[in-house]
């Protein structure tokens, strides 16, 4: 979902799922529900997988301008291949 302030601050937020593939290694996008239409200022992720035991390492590519105010492409990098990892984020902008 996401939310305009007054100020002019956009938050958006959301849940995304992916699946690591072979190698355990993963690129995937992330569809905005609204583009931001200056600045994305910030994202904060938080990642797990459906066995708690386990460790991912992600991060966002930030892409700040043009038609990237809309998405955000995340590495995943899991020890194991074709696990499922799910995605909450929340991204600030204006």
């Amino acid at each position: 979902g996401y939310r305009k302030l007054p100020s002019g601050l956009i938050i958006q937020w959301g849940t995304s799922q992916t699946n690591t593939g072979a190698g355990g290694y993963g690129l995937f996008t992330i569809t905005l529900p609204i583009s931001f239409p200056t600045v994305r200022i910030v994202d904060f992720f938080s990642v797990n997988t459906l066995d708690d035991s386990e460790w991912v390492l992600t991060h966002p590519i930030l892409l700040n301008s043009g038609s990237n105010l809309g998405a955000i492409k995340v590495v995943a990098n899991i020890a194991k291949t074709n696990k499922i990892i799910n995605l909450n984020w929340l991204c600030l902008g204006y």
